[in-house]
């Protein structure tokens, strides 16, 4: 079972030291729980065996980490049952995670920024749209084709095989006229480049560069700080999810109801939307929290 899983995350083309931490991880658990019986262990009896270890914050939020990646994997790839835990109660870690946010002013003088960079800032000016209005993680937004974009009638980016393998798409989104018409226009343009081609990457030019997620992320950064913007996100792939944060706050302040949003970002639970993504009212965030795990316990 163990090495089924090490070889999948190998495939999956995870780093080295990752899948060496992974398996570090799962062996010290198995020298405690027999490894056929690892999975089924629920909350109440996975708590009390990690407790003894005596690790720090950290490292018991990546032993769970482990563990969890190895649960998703058994109910993934052989269908078995796997008990609901409630993973963020294994660190010590606050229920409720704060990020800065970048506030409409901030992100309009960024993208000022960015249309004075050159054909690479260009293509950083409407990737950070399309995450901004849409949701999309980095890695999302420069693996966008052509095809899977529609700015007319019904808006729909459809966003295929992203985290988890899980396909989705977000559509019917509240986006300014002034922005749509942007980016009808350089999807016809981009159309005209590529001999209207849908397999063709959405953000590329005419030199056939493709805008990826490290250039993307480095050129984030550069605006940044050409706007004096000093944002502790955590590296330039967490710094992309910026325009995923704002997104997100943006329909809640639209009014959008919370499962709805939680759908659109790509959230397997609602609990992670609302822990992780929901900084306008901290209270609010607090209270919805409580509301959706009241609900939860009483359906499992």
């Amino acid at each position: 079972m163990f090495a089924s899983y090490i070889n999948f995350l190998i495939t999956q083309k995870r780093a080295p030291n990752t899948v060496e931490a992974t398996l570090n991880d799962l062996i010290k658990l198995s020298n405690l729980v027999p490894g056929n019986l690892i999975f089924r262990l629920t909350q109440n009896q996975l708590f009390p065996i990690i407790k003894p270890l005596d690790l720090s914050p950290s490292s018991i939020e990546r032993l769970g980490a482990s563990l969890r990646g190895l649960m998703r994997f058994i109910a993934d790839e052989y269908g078995a049952y796997v008990p609901r835990i409630e993973w963020w109660r294994i660190s010590k870690k606050s229920r409720i995670m704060q990020q800065q946010i970048l506030l409409q002013p901030d992100f309009e003088q960024l993208l000022f920024e960015l249309r004075g960079m050159g054909s690479l800032g260009n293509l950083g000016f409407t990737g950070s749209l399309i995450g901004y209005y849409f949701g999309l993680r980095g890695s999302e937004i420069c693996a966008l084709s052509l095809g899977d974009v529609w700015f007319e009638n019904t808006v729909t980016v459809l966003i295929w095989d992203s985290k988890r393998n899980a396909s989705r798409w977000v559509q019917r989104v509240d986006i300014p006229q002034d922005v749509l018409t942007f980016l009808q226009n350089f999807k016809t343009m981009r159309k005209r480049e590529t001999g209207d081609d849908a397999t063709a990457k959405l953000l590329g030019d005419t030199d056939h560069r493709n805008l990826k997620r490290q250039t993307f992320g480095r050129i984030i950064e550069k605006a940044l700080n050409l706007c004096e913007l000093s944002i502790d996100s955590g590296g330039k792939k967490s710094l992309l999810h910026l325009f995923r944060h704002a997104c997100a706050n943006r329909w809640l302040a639209l009014g959008e109801q919370i499962p709805e949003i939680s759908h659109r970002l790509g959230h397997k639970s609602v609990d992670t939307t609302i822990r992780t993504y929901l900084h306008s009212f901290h209270f609010l965030q607090a209270e919805q929290l409580d509301k959706y795990q009241s609900t939860l316990s009483k359906l499992t």
